[in-house]
């Protein structure tokens, strides 16, 4: 099976590729960028030098991971899956709820559309899943997910409202919404503020309920909270991690889809991308107490 990946990031480079790298022999990947010299690095390291180009339309590939910025995952996504090329969306699926909708609506089956969402097949977020059917019903959560920004991005799209679509809510916010979703049920927003002053917000809490438990989830990309998961049950409290050995999960989720069984569908990074919406909708400042103004 002929695999392009399309974008040549950070991204690309630290998690798909070598996920990729250990599925499919090096002669079917392909990478796709406008930068060629960048293609061609990568496809040196984990392709073939000329197993590269500068759009996705010179190619034809069985299936194609999309691990551009954000504002191209539309326009990409839906290009691919119209020529009948299955395809992995980086996360977030799209920057807004119209843009996942179209993407969802292009695809010709829940089995040709996957999202990102690698998290589920995490061994901490399964155990997680285990001991909650052990200790009664859930009362109430918390989860805890952040570090200071140090990604060693290729360009600086993060930064930039449009072209992201947001910050820390749309770009961690899916990882952790979509456990929550999986462990305990539907999401209900209660409140949501963040730091984002008309740019992108680097700290934001969010108040929920999750199959009608409630919660909150702080995000940050100024602190470290690490990445901690706590749900109180009627006969105990699941504490841990909510993260461990990425490589393991990637490779697991590519296989997933591969073969044909998406780890996430198009349609659970559809649920996250209305609730990502409604939290930008419904957006308060988060208190800043140098910023606050004595009565």
């Amino acid at each position: 099976m002929t695999v392009a990946v399309v974008g040549c990031g950070a991204v690309a480079e630290f998690f798909h590729l070598p996920a990729l790298a250990k599925v499919v022999p090096r002669d079917d990947i392909w990478l796709v960028d406008p930068d060629l010299d960048r293609a061609r690095a990568l496809a040196a390291r984990f392709g073939r030098g000329e197993h590269i180009a500068a759009h996705h339309s010179e190619l034809a590939v069985d299936a194609a991971i999309v691990a551009t910025p954000n504002d191209l995952h539309e326009p990409i996504a839906v290009d691919l899956l119209r020529g009948g090329v299955r395809v992995l969306v980086e996360k977030p699926l799209a920057r807004t709820a119209a843009e996942a909708r179209r993407i969802v609506e292009a695809a010709p089956g829940a089995d040709a559309l996957a999202v990102g969402l690698f998290r589920r097949r995490l061994r901490a977020a399964e155990h997680v899943a285990r001991e909650l059917t052990t200790l009664g019903p859930p009362r109430r959560f918390r989860v805890e997910e952040g570090v200071p920004y140090v990604w060693s991005a290729a360009t600086a799209f993060a930064l930039d409202r449009d072209r992201a679509g947001g910050g820390v809510t749309i770009d961690l916010g899916p990882h952790v919404f979509d456990l929550l979703r999986v462990w305990l049920g539907e999401l209900e927003l209660v409140s949501y503020r963040d730091d984002a002053h008309g740019g992108v917000e680097a700290d934001a809490l969010v108040e929920l309920r999750a199959g009608g438990v409630p919660g909150t989830v702080e995000l940050s990309r100024t602190r470290t909270l690490g990445s901690v998961v706590e749900i109180e049950c009627e006969r105990g409290t699941v504490v841990g991690p909510a993260q461990d050995d990425y490589a393991d999960a990637l490779e697991r989720q590519l296989r997933d889809f591969l073969a044909g069984t998406p780890t996430a569908t198009g349609e659970d990074g559809l649920r996250l991308a209305e609730l990502v919406d409604e939290c930008y909708a419904r957006r308060e400042p988060l208190y800043e107490p140098w910023a606050a103004v004595p009565a």
